[in-house]
C-alpha cells in the first residue's frame, strides 16, 4: 500500500536575506518565496537580514512609484503571520543606521 506523505509535510522555514532592496531582485524573490510557502501551510519563523539586506529594515528610503516598497512590505508580512524580522546590529551600525543612543555611543 502506498500513502501519498507529501501533503502531510510541513516546513518551518527561516530565511536569510542578503541583497540591497534597492540594487538587486533578491529581497522581492525573499518575499515571493515566503509568501508562496506560507500560502502553501509553511510557516516562516524569522527573517534576517545581512549585509545590505539591512536596508529592508530602514523606513527612511522612498521608493519610485514603480518600485515595490521593500521594508513596508516585508512589515506587513511580519505582522500578519507573526514573523520575527531580525536585523544584524553591527552590518546596519556600519552601514549608518543608528538610533540615538547609538549614535551617542559611538
Amino acid at each position: 500500500m502506498f500513502v501519498n506523505l507529501s501533503p502531510l509535510l510541513f516546513m518551518i522555514l527561516s530565511l536569510l536575506i542578503l541583497s540591497s532592496p534597492v540594487s538587486h531582485q533578491g529581497s522581492l524573490t525573499a518575499f515571493n518565496f515566503a509568501q508562496a510557502a506560507l500560502a502553501k501551510g509553511h510557516q516562516v519563523k524569522r527573517v534576517f537580514f545581512y549585509r545590505d539586506a539591512v536596508y529592508n529594515a530602514s523606513s527612511l528610503a522612498i521608493p519610485a512609484q514603480d518600485e515595490s516598497n521593500m521594508p513596508t512590505l516585508w512589515r506587513n508580512l511580519a505582522t500578519e503571520h507573526h514573523i520575527d524580522l531580525v536585523v544584524c546590529v553591527s552590518t546596519a551600525i556600519r552601514r549608518g543606521m543608528l538610533d540615538e543612543k547609538d549614535a551617542q555611543r559611538y
